[in-house]
């Protein structure tokens, strides 16, 4: 078993106990914590992450995204790399060359076969291909010359910054909600109360529902974290056999569930137009 599936196997253990032992109410105002603090986290992470794009934070990620895109070396019928300064008009006069070494397929489809060299290279997850795509191709601009590893690292690092925000928001509003609870359940343990057998047993089912969200914000925040640091992620893939569907584990099913990090990453680069 991997390391994370045990991490999150103790995590469920020790939220279920904590439950048992300290009831259905402080296990009840932990949950409700979380909840407020992922609710904020996805409403605030937008307005976040447009303050954060103009700070000198937003221009490494993009020179970092920028460097290592324009690095990758690019097999293409079209003789276009990521890094090459090129106009509209280059771009057709390349598909017209792509066409001829028997490609079919528009530009975009031209565009989409060089940048997705680049993300494979980069790391970047397969599951948000799509939508960078869609990001990229109403990106290129009409005039002037660019990159296309310029075009990509612009939407991807806004969308880091957004995933930043949301991390960050995430973070504070829980300290300060668990701050809160801390000061409830001291004026509350100054009157004597103990939890009663039914409060245990609610307890115990607040504190697995809580430990299943926790698990699940914990491998989106890890993942998200992943698709920007190669090293992470290879773990994460060869660690948890993420791409092997005959293998399960706990960290796999979180990893892998609905609504989980692709999702999310999807949704972070929906949001992308900072302005």
């Amino acid at each position: 078993m991997d390391w994370i599936s045990i991490i999150f196997w103790v995590i469920i253990a020790i939220r279920i106990l904590m439950g048992f032992w300290k009831g259905g109410l402080k296990t009840l105002i932990t949950l409700i914590v979380l909840v407020l603090a992922i609710g904020a986290a996805f409403l605030f992470c937008k307005p976040t992450g447009a303050w954060l794009a103009t700070t000198s934070m937003h221009t490494s990620i993009y020179d970092a995204i920028n460097e290592k895109l324009s690095s990758v070396v690019i097999s293409s019928d079209a003789g276009i790399s990521l890094g090459k300064e090129i106009t509209m008009a280059d771009l057709e006069t390349a598909h017209s060359a792509w066409v001829e070494a028997g490609n079919t397929g528009t530009t975009q489809d031209m565009v989409k076969e060089i940048i997705h060299q680049g993300y494979s290279a980069s790391y970047i997850p397969s599951a948000i291909f799509g939508t960078l795509d869609g990001l990229v191709i109403d990106a290129l601009p009409e005039t002037g010359t660019f990159t296309l590893a310029a075009v990509v690292a612009a939407s991807l690092s806004d969308a880091a910054c957004i995933a930043i925000g949301f991390c960050g928001i995430l973070i504070v509003v829980f300290v300060v909600g668990m701050i809160v609870r801390f000061a409830v359940m001291m004026a509350r343990k100054a009157t004597g109360a103990r939890p009663g057998m039914i409060s245990r047993i609610l307890g115990i089912l607040v504190g697995a529902a809580s430990a299943f969200v926790f698990c699940w914000t914990a491998s989106i925040v890890i993942r998200t974290i992943g698709t920007s640091v190669p090293v992470v992620n290879e773990f994460l893939v060869n660690s948890m056999r993420l791409e092997d569907d005959s293998y399960w584990n706990i960290g796999k099913f979180f990893f892998n569930f609905p609504y989980g990090y692709a999702d999310v990453l999807n949704w972070f680069l929906s949001l992308t137009n900072l302005q």
